[in-house]
């Protein structure tokens, strides 16, 4: 398949991401890690999975995983390291009222696990073995140039830094424009909360009113497609 055809499908998928997003705006994408990927293999009857059970995330993952989409609806072109240096930034400056609602959520998804797997045992984690996984998830996030993994398998493919950057669909350009005056009128909300009000408005407004965002996304697609024609024709 040529570039150009590719580059129609990815602006397709994109343009069906945001009209998802904009009559869900809580919903939260996960990608399953490629060390994640299941296996399909006969269980024997003394197969004991209770060491396999993945543990309720904790407050900050919960924010971490509220925050990670949000700023990459608003943000598509940032890098994993900036995105987590942004999340860990924007968790120092919660109150303790605003953190005080992941730690209630997440101590409700603790009981709900511990009351579906009553065996399970926590065991803590050393500081060392903490330090590892930290410093592992920063080399991960650092280091993009290899295309494959120790055991052979193709990574995802890397965004390069000089693509044009994907045009933006009318509700987002909204978002990005409104959502600094309803911060104002909603004091102590979280991301989540605000991008709910907001799609709200997007979706009550009349085809008049939502015309000029509309238009600025339609520039913008005009605006992607003549860089991405100068930026294959350089690649040729």
């Amino acid at each position: 398949m040529d570039e150009a055809r590719k580059v129609s499908y990815v602006e397709r998928a994109r343009t069906l991401k945001s009209e998802f997003l904009e009559t869900n705006p809580d919903y939260v994408y996960t990608r399953r890690p490629n060390n994640t990927k299941k296996k399909y293999r006969r269980r024997s009857a003394g197969d004991d999975n209770s060491s396999k059970l993945k543990r309720p995330m904790n407050a900050y993952l919960i924010f971490n995983k509220e925050m990670r989409h949000r700023l990459l609806e608003t943000n598509p072109n940032m890098s994993v390291a900036e995105i987590s240096k942004e999340i860990g930034d924007r968790w120092k400056g919660l109150s303790e009222d605003e953190r005080n609602k992941y730690f209630t959520e997440a101590q409700s998804l603790k009981k709900d696990f511990l009351a579906t797997n009553p065996d399970f045992v926590y065991t803590r984690r050393s500081k060392a073995e903490i330090e590892a996984g930290r410093k592992r998830g920063l080399e991960d996030d650092e280091d993009s140039t290899p295309t494959r993994d120790p055991r052979g398998r193709k990574k995802k493919k890397q965004k390069n830094p000089t693509a044009p950057k994907h045009p933006m669909s009318g509700f987002l350009f909204y978002l990005s424009a409104v959502r600094p005056q309803v911060a104002e009128q909603y004091p102590g909300s979280t991301v989540g909360p605000i991008s709910k009000i907001i799609a709200h408005q997007w979706n009550s407004m009349s085809p008049e009113d939502r015309a000029p965002w509309e238009q600025k996304a339609t520039e913008d697609k005009a605006r992607y497609a003549r860089e991405m024609e100068e930026y294959l024709a350089d690649k040729q």
